[in-house]
């Protein structure tokens, strides 16, 4: 027995360090003590085939360093990144000042929630507002696009209660266009407009519309006592490179400004400068009735996705 602990102080003890370890012929445990063990270190291919589900489809591929636009992979390869994190990752890896950033705050302090004053989220919202998207406005914080997204479809929903339908019925329904990507949580896939992103889901959360992207004349009578707003992206990316015409996103204003609509922006790969000085549709029209965008604002989108809600 007093073996048997030893041996399982001491897995615990190489488990706490980080070790991904298993140990071959579990019958000898008893006749062996634990550094005699054979151990095998198992490939990341197979950690994942063990405990990651398969919601992806990876390539045969474990990168382990970054610098700028080369990564290098566990077998010392390297490559150029032209992905950089699905269209996000735009200052490259491992950017000397990011890194700094990061360590200097992580010194500080990692985490605390949002029931308390956070300085240097309330410096980054400045930043966004005066430097970046330079419209008056104010910014909600979230963990990735598809909760930005969210997080404008809830507006819209509660716009729609505060702005209900001339027989009190709160108004609800968003109208999206085909081939649209708006992410992959429940309201953000009931959002886009393709059947492969929907396949195995539903029934879908209610109140979505589709119309063809860039047909000013599919937006003449589309609108229904219950529609409370447009999402669109200014450039459609997961669907193809599809940009949206000046006349379209003029169009889309006019209607929301005729009916009371939101005009709400999916930007997370396209804003922040992807396409020019400002994000896409302040290169197209100057002001608008009604505005929401979500965006990336920093060099990762996991930490750092937000969205914008003004009113003119």
């Amino acid at each position: 027995m007093a073996d048997a602990k030893g041996l399982a102080d001491d897995f615990h003890r190489e488990t706490a360090r980080g070790r991904k370890w298993f140990a071959i012929s579990s019958a000898e445990y008893s006749l062996r003590p634990f550094p005699e063990v054979l151990r095998v270190k198992m490939s990341t291919a197979a950690l994942y085939n063990d405990h990651v589900m398969a919601t992806y489809g990876r390539f045969p591929l474990t990168l382990v360093e970054g610098r700028g636009a080369r990564v290098r992979d566990d077998a010392g390869r390297e490559y150029l990144d032209f992905c950089m994190g699905i269209a996000v990752c735009s200052l490259g890896h491992c950017h000397p000042r990011v890194v700094a950033a990061i360590c200097e705050q992580a010194g500080k302090l990692m985490h605390i929630s949002n029931l308390y004053h956070i300085e240097q989220q309330g410096l980054l919202a400045e930043e966004i507002n005066q430097n970046h998207v330079e419209i008056e406005g104010k910014i909600f914080f979230s963990n990735s696009g598809a909760e930005a997204n969210d997080g404008l479809i809830k507006s819209a929903r509660r716009y729609g209660h505060f702005r209900p339908q001339p027989s009190g019925q709160p108004r609800f329904e968003v109208i999206t266009f085909q081939q649209s990507f708006h992410g992959r949580t429940l309201g953000s896939m009931a959002a886009t407009g393709q059947a492969k992103i929907q396949q195995g889901f539903d029934p879908l959360l209610p109140g979505f519309r589709y119309l063809p992207f860039n047909d000013i004349a599919a937006l003449e009578g589309s609108v229904n006592p219950e529609t409370v707003g447009f999402l669109v992206e200014p450039i459609q990316g997961e669907g193809g490179i599809n940009v949206a015409s000046e006349g379209f996103l003029r169009a889309l204003a006019a209607l929301c400004e005729k009916h009371d609509l939101l005009l709400m922006f999916d930007e997370v790969q396209a804003g922040f400068g992807r396409c020019g000085r400002r994000s896409r549709p302040h290169r197209s029209a100057a002001s608008w009735p009604w505005a929401t965008t979500t965006c990336c604002a920093g060099p990762a989108k996991s930490p750092s996705s937000c969205s914008k809600c003004r009113r003119s």
